[in-house]
């Protein structure tokens, strides 16, 4: 199947405008349906594909369970493509966001659209589209994380701080890049936790979320100004600008924040 796919995708599409699942063009090649495509495309790509089981002869191999079935050839795919593996952002959607945090879409109706995983094996932008559109991909079973594909999925703890109801929320996600497969709560947090989690949160919102008087914010300026005034190398006055503040923040905020009830 590896060879077969590794063929397909170095040719031109066998299969215009037959919708974008790549099944469909590995049953042309195993001749499993006949009288479509571009026969001259499809010899070529059989070709290729006998060229690559040839230099496979003599190589070890691990045998799978039921080797023909659908799901490997999202296997494979992530495997060549682990950025694409992707997640329909609504059900029946069009829209999907790939492990690489980019999101992809199919131009029109397609039958892949009822598949929540997919993994997409061509897809690109055009002149004049703001999106990348969907051209080949292949339906995924995100249960392959657990066993073939677990390499690809790492634990993150995520801590951040619910504005709305002023809570600290703490979960430990299994993600694939940017894609979050399941969440768990994560208990037992120290303070230090909780005062990194409010320093994510004013990093992310900005300065303006602390109390600034005009007063603190007069003294800013002229600090500033001496600074900008200063001809030692390096100056002897501290950057207070915003910029180097927000990323400064676990420096001189933090200290703080142990007492603090949002």
């Amino acid at each position: 199947m590896a060879c077969d796919v590794a063929a397909l995708l170095g040719e031109r599409d066998i299969l215009r405008g037959g919708g974008a699942d790549l099944h469909s063009r590995l049953a042309l090649l195993s001749g499993e349906e006949r009288a479509r495509g571009t026969q001259g495309g499809v010899q070529r790509a059989k070709q290729l594909a006998r060229q690559y089981r040839g230099y496979l002869r003599g190589q070890a191999t691990q045998p799978v369970a039921d080797p023909d079935h659908p799901r490997w050839l999202g296997a494979l795919l992530a495997l060549a493509y682990p950025d694409r593996v992707a997640q329909q952002r609504r059900p029946g959607g069009a829209e999907y966001r790939l492990a690489n945090g980019r999101a992809a879409l199919f131009a029109e109706a397609d039958s892949l659209m009822k598949q929540p995983w997919l993994v997409i094996a061509d897809l690109g932008s055009r002149q004049g589209q703001r999106e990348e559109r969907i051209y080949l991909a292949a339906e995924f079973d995100p249960a392959l994380f657990d066993t073939v594909l677990a390499e690809q999925v790492r634990n993150v703890d995520q801590l951040d701080w619910d504005e709305r109801e002023g809570v600290l929320r703490a979960e430990r996600q299994r993600k694939v890049g940017e894609l979050v497969l399941s969440r768990e709560p994560l208990t037992g947090l120290d303070e230090s936790a909780r005062s990194q989690a409010l320093v994510n949160l004013v990093r992310r919102k900005g300065l303006e979320l602390l109390p600034w008087t005009p007063e603190l914010r007069q003294w800013q300026a002229r600090v500033l100004l001496l600074r900008s005034l200063d001809t030692g190398k390096p100056s002897e006055w501290p950057d207070v600008s915003d910029s180097a503040l927000l990323a400064s923040l676990e420096h001189w905020l933090m200290p703080y924040l142990a007492k603090s009830r949002a």
